[in-house]
């Protein structure tokens, strides 16, 4: 009989994490899905894990393929797939005992939906969870011009839907969910949602968002592509067809560079290589900021992913990080452009920008 869900996770070295990803499957309260695991080669004890799983198990199969990446590891994994939905799941992530409960019940009610999605929370190395994060739940497209609101497992697609769209765009090294579901909000293909907090993301220090040098290609040409014609896309809605007009592209750009530094000074590692990028991105910034680009914000996101750490750890952090952070804000006001006063978040930078 067909299952309602096939969760494909890419596994790689991953036997740290992937058992108790494999469990919180098991545990589900809906037992109506079925597990790939591509196994990229792996030289721990993945294998063995996996054969323990498919002894007690015949929803759970491996298949194994030659590291490719991300984005081709999902793709076998998908075309293998005989359920009707599609859940894309890290090695190292969780979901809710009632995740697949709630999630069907909502494309049951949205039976136009093609695309279900949750909430989430931040999970820390020590095993705190943090606040529910709620991604938006409308107008889709100009949202994902400028960032990814979805942790990956928080979305369920239509298996069909996944196909016809032609999947991951394997060129991408990084970031190809968003790049999926741009392409998707560009079509306007319709999306349902829930605000139940149904995913874990675990923060790791060897967490892939850590690597600029791989990740910020993809995602700057990701954004790029959201604001011109994309030629994968053949049925782009008419108002999107030359992608997101505002003129705040270089502006994104500038932006999302900012999330990069800040999660390498909470990584405590070097940002001088970023800022330097960041010096030629703002040159293409004509003009002031608009006071609704929140670039403290953005920063002090980038900080707590890059310290794998919580909105309530920042009084702790910033002493430690006051130095980086206070040459870097100096940076940003020698370019000009920046109004940090109507940033939600300026009374808690203030100190720092002025010592």
């Amino acid at each position: 009989m067909q299952s309602d869900v096939a969760f494909v996770i890419p596994a790689r070295n991953a036997a740290a994490t992937l058992p108790m990803t494999v469990e919180s499957i098991i545990a589900q309260t809906n037992g109506s899905w079925e597990a790939i695991i591509v196994d990229g080669d792996s030289t721990d004890d993945i294998p063995a894990q996996i054969a323990g799983w498919l002894a007690h198990d015949l929803r759970i199969r491996r298949v194994k393929q030659k590291p490719s990446g991300l984005a081709a590891a999902r793709n076998l994994g998908a075309s293998l797939a005989r359920a009707t939905n599609l859940v894309f799941l890290d090695a190292d992530d969780l979901i809710a005992p009632d995740y697949l409960a709630v999630m069907l019940e909502v494309a049951e009610r949205s039976k136009e939906a093609v695309l279900v999605h949750c909430a989430g929370a931040y999970l820390t190395p020590d095993g705190r969870i943090g606040p529910t994060v709620c991604p938006t739940n409308s107008d889709y497209f100009r949202h994902l011009v400028e960032y990814n609101p979805f942790f990956v497992h928080s979305c369920m697609l239509k298996r069909t839907v996944f196909a016809a769209v032609g999947g991951f765009d394997e060129s991408l090294p990084g970031a190809e969910d968003w790049d999926l579901w741009q392409r998707m909000a560009r079509a306007e293909l319709p999306f349902a949602s829930t605000d139940r907090s149904l995913t874990l993301y675990r923060m790791r220090p060897e967490s892939m968002v850590r690597d600029p040098a791989l990740v910020l290609p993809s995602i700057t040409s990701i954004i790029r592509r959201g604001h011109t014609v994309d030629p994968r896309v053949a049925n782009a809605r008419p108002q999107f067809t030359e992608g997101w007009r505002d003129g705040y592209v270089d502006i994104r750009l500038l932006k999302i560079t900012l999330w990069f530094v800040g999660i390498m000074i909470g990584a405590r590692r070097d940002p001088a290589p970023l800022i330097a990028r960041l010096s030629e991105v703002s040159k293409s910034v004509i003009g002031p900021i608009p006071s609704g680009i929140h670039i403290l914000s953005t920063i002090h996101h980038g900080i707590l992913m890059g310290a794998c750490a919580l909105p309530h750890d920042w009084p702790d952090l910033l002493p430690r990080l006051r130095q980086p952070l206070g040459q870097l804000l100096k940076e940003l006001e020698h370019m000009g452009n920046f109004d940090f006063s109507s940033d939600p978040l300026f009374t808690q930078f203030d100190g720092t920008m002025h010592s």
